[in-house]
């Protein structure tokens, strides 16, 4: 090989690999590696289901009678929670669709680290919402059962276990962010 067909091909190399045609472009898209962004989108998108799915479950305020909870308050805590965790979902679904929407492959570098900076603003925002709505929650149930010493005991050891999952989350949920805007 002549210097010059050297020279060629290094040049034919270094444009496929700094502008990869759209069919390449697919392929890797294509390929089934999961970054960190397709991960923070699926941790996203369980979360919107799980919310949903306690929206739902929250009607069992209404229907267990073994609570002893009094009429009104048996409406206000199932509407209480109901509206908590529909929020809760709402907002991971929006996250989610969001984080999703975001592609490494076309979009240029700062662009993904703007949007990834944007959606880990929204969600400090949104905890900043939800965790006082979830204190309040957990008040206005401790308040509706206080007479029940067991079940103060219950809020309350669910309390804890909910902040270290919690935290856990919120801690794995970051290291993604961070990931994102690293690379």
């Amino acid at each position: 090989m002549t210097p010059d067909e050297i020279k060629q091909t290094w040049n034919d190399a270094a444009r496929r690999f700094y502008n990869p045609t759209p069919e390449e472009l697919m392929k890797m898209y294509q390929s089934g590696k999961t970054t960190a962004l397709d991960n923070l989108a699926q941790k996203y998108r369980r979360f919107s289901i799980l919310g949903f799915v306690m929206a739902l479950l929250s009607i069992q305020f209404l229907i267990n009678k073994a609570l002893i909870l009094d009429d009104s308050m048996r409406y206000i805590v199932t509407i209480a929670f109901m509206l908590y965790f529909a929020l809760a979902s709402s907002i991971d679904h929006w996250l989610s669709k969001g984080v999703a929407s975001i592609n490494c492959y076309t979009m240029p570098v700062s662009e993904v680290a703007a949007k990834a900076l944007y959606y880990k603003k929204i969600h400090h925002r949104s905890m900043i919402i939800l965790i006082p709505f979830a204190l309040a929650l957990i008040g206005l149930l401790g308040y509706a059962l206080r007479s029940e010493e067991w079940f103060i005991l219950g809020i309350a050891c669910g309390f804890l276990v909910g902040a270290i999952i919690g935290v856990r989350q919120y801690i794995e949920f970051m290291s993604l962010y961070r990931r994102l805007t690293s690379d």
